[in-house]
């Protein structure tokens, strides 16, 4: 083989061998990406969840107000205190509810997308 012909095959075969580390550094970093916004998401819905752990906090001292003012005056007071604590706890089951949906969502902390972009860049078929 001559030296020109040795000299294409490897210049040949460094191009190949670039641009598949290139295109994986891409997939790399892609997924990185991927895990970060999951790990976002997964934060953000944990963060909801404490404020809904807040807001049952409170809504038990509003509970224990009403029972107070309840066994202690007339109707009114008791039937306010209630209400208020019905309305945070709508609040509480409104912040659960999204908390949970977006754990559920990003639990899988797989970067699917570069997987399948890996799985498909080495495909032989």
């Amino acid at each position: 083989m001559s030296s020109f012909a040795k000299s294409a095959a490897s210049a040949l075969f460094g191009g190949i061998v670039a641009r598949y580390q290139t295109m994986i550094q891409i997939e790399l970093d892609r997924a990185k990406k991927e895990v970060q916004e999951k790990l976002k998401q997964v934060g953000i819905g944990a963060a909801l969840l404490i404020a809904a752990g807040a807001f049952a906090f409170f809504m038990s001292l509003l509970l224990l107000t009403a029972a107070v003012a309840g066994l202690s005056t007339v109707w009114p007071v008791w039937l306010s205190a209630l209400t208020i604590a019905g309305g945070v706890l709508l609040i509480i089951l409104i912040l659960v509810g999204i908390g949970v949906s977006k754990i559920k969502k990003n639990s899988d902390l797989m970067p699917t997308e570069s997987v399948e972009n890996l799985k498909k860049m080495f495909a032989w078929e």
